[in-house]
């Protein structure tokens, strides 16, 4: 799962496009797929952008120290 998370995280900073991601990584009727239907979209995916920015921009504060 950390492995996939990672690698999705790599993809996303590559792309910064999270539906294109998405659509490209999610495999229908799969185990991602199937977690997906239960989170509301729209907010996951702001949540999403969020989140990674966030841990983007401390990660950008610790490497200047």
């Amino acid at each position: 799962v950390l492995q996939m998370f990672s690698g999705a995280l790599q993809m996303y900073y590559k792309e910064y496009d999270l539906r294109a991601l998405r659509a490209r990584v999610i495999s229908p009727k799969g185990t991602t797929q199937a977690a997906m239907d239960v989170i509301e979209p729209e907010k996951f995916i702001e949540s999403w952008k969020r989140a990674t920015r966030a841990a983007y921009e401390r990660a950008k504060e610790l490497a200047r120290k």
